[in-house]
């Protein structure tokens, strides 16, 4: 089982940086190699989604946040069968 992901995000905070709530935006990206000994996929996937959340400060150099979000995605089954070796 392989895969590589790459998902950029960016966050627009309504009243002061890194405290409050705030909206996220983001673009996924991903190549995928699984696969069980009765099943075996290949293929990669993109998408976008937004979501909104907020974000308690616990001290000067940590948060904890809530995040809830939808996105989009496409999927390319690049490859498939009933096993790694067919």
């Amino acid at each position: 089982m392989s895969h590589v992901a790459l998902r950029p995000a960016v966050r627009y905070w309504f009243y002061q940086p890194y405290t409050g709530h705030f909206l996220s935006g983001n673009l996924s990206a991903a190549l995928y190699d699984v696969g069980t000994e009765k099943s075996y996929r290949r293929g990669w996937m993109a998408g976008a989604g937004f979501s909104y959340g907020y974000a308690w400060p616990l001290s000067p150099r940590w948060n904890f946040s809530l995040e809830a979000g939808i996105g989009l995605y496409y999927i390319c089954l690049l490859y498939t069968s009933p096993s790694p070796r067919d």
